[in-house]
């Protein structure tokens, strides 16, 4: 099977580089979702072209059950998620339930449980000659 994303790192560079003023991930989470999304498709979860299907279907659904939308109301990586989501339960990989629950555990747990700043200056040994 051939990579949706080539490990050349030019090529990645290139796919990646952003337009003016934009930016292809404005937020960690979207480069992770795309991220998902790539290693499922080339770890044989589904087809590229299926996930491009949803994808479209995802963006027509919220267009028309949201007329007169804005920019400012459109989120391209929340369709993505969601699309990503649809294909992952019709291959049985993605439970409605199991998604729930850990939306849930994911919302309870509080931002930063398992990274506090530490303001402490660092120190460094001077190495022993």
């Amino acid at each position: 099977m051939t990579p949706i994303i080539s490990t050349d790192n030019s090529e990645l560079a290139t796919a990646l580089n952003h337009r003016e003023g934009q930016a292809p991930f404005n937020k960690p989470w979207e480069l992770r979702a795309f991220a998902v999304a790539v290693a499922a498709c080339e770890a044989g979860e589904f087809a590229w072209s299926e996930f491009q299907e949803a994808l479209t279907e995802t963006i027509k659904q919220w267009e028309a059950a949201n007329p007169g939308f804005t920019q400012d109301d459109w989120r391209y990586y929340e369709h993505f998620v969601t699309a990503l989501e649809v294909v992952l339960a019709r291959h049985d990989k993605l439970s409605s339930n199991g998604l729930d629950h850990r939306a849930k555990v994911i919302l309870e747990t509080p931002v930063h449980k398992h990274h506090v700043a530490k303001y402490d200056p660092i120190m460094i040994e001077p190495a022993l000659i």
